[in-house]
């Protein structure tokens, strides 16, 4: 599943799923406590629309790992976290996927990129999110 480069780099979405299901999770606490907050604003999203939350072009899985090293840094724990633990992560919650190449449909629409897009809502205000999920991990809800 990996290109040359070790990069997640495909659109054949059922077989990325399939491997990334077959790797062993994650372990960082930062991507965990991400990955529960974002699960329960999209079920908040469909809930309340009565639709599946669409794909948002503001944040690729690149920008969105380095929201999770922020918020671990801000829980004092200083973890890496890569572009493909991220993707792994987001698929085995249950996130669906689309590469970030074949969103944009430019002239870029024939290559391929190892970024993705994840059904989530846009992420605006960056500090206000960490804050806000660094307090949750304190209070226990993530």
């Amino acid at each position: 599943m990996l290109d040359e480069n070790k990069q997640l780099v495909t659109t054949d979405y059922a077989a990325l799923k399939a491997w990334c299901l077959t790797q062993p999770a994650p372990k960082q606490h930062a991507l965990k406590a991400f990955i529960a907050y974002l699960s329960q604003e999209r079920t908040a999203h469909n809930l309340k629309y009565k639709t599946k939350t669409p794909f948002y072009k503001s944040r690729s899985s690149y920008g969105l790992k380095h929201v999770v090293e922020r918020l671990s840094d801000a829980l004092g724990d200083h973890e890496y976290v890569s572009n493909e633990n991220f993707i792994v992560a987001m698929l085995q919650a249950g996130f669906r996927i689309q590469n970030e190449c074949e969103k944009n449909r430019g002239e870029y629409r024939y290559m391929l990129s190892p970024n993705y897009l994840f059904d989530i809502k846009p992420i605006k205000i960056e500090k206000e999110l960490v804050s806000l999920i660094a307090q949750g991990v304190r209070e226990g809800k993530y």
